[in-house]
């Protein structure tokens, strides 16, 4: 998380520290797998509905290539 010094003053320029800004790439890292995560499980569900198909997770995963 960012430190608060640079949150109060609302800079539109900061200066981070190496492990600040490699802290900042792993969050969004995370947050990027998140999104594509839930994305894939909305267009899973949908065809799910549509289709009358079902997708496990394990299939989710694979097609995502966290397996």
């Amino acid at each position: 998380m960012m430190s608060p010094k640079f949150i109060e003053h609302d800079e539109d320029v900061v200066i981070l520290t190496k492990s600040e800004y490699n802290d900042l790439q792993k969050e969004n890292s995370a947050l990027k797998a998140q999104v594509k995560f839930f994305q894939e499980m909305e267009k899973s569900s949908f065809r799910q509905r549509n289709d009358g198909e079902t997708h496990s997770l394990t299939d989710l995963k694979e097609k995502l290539g966290w397996v």
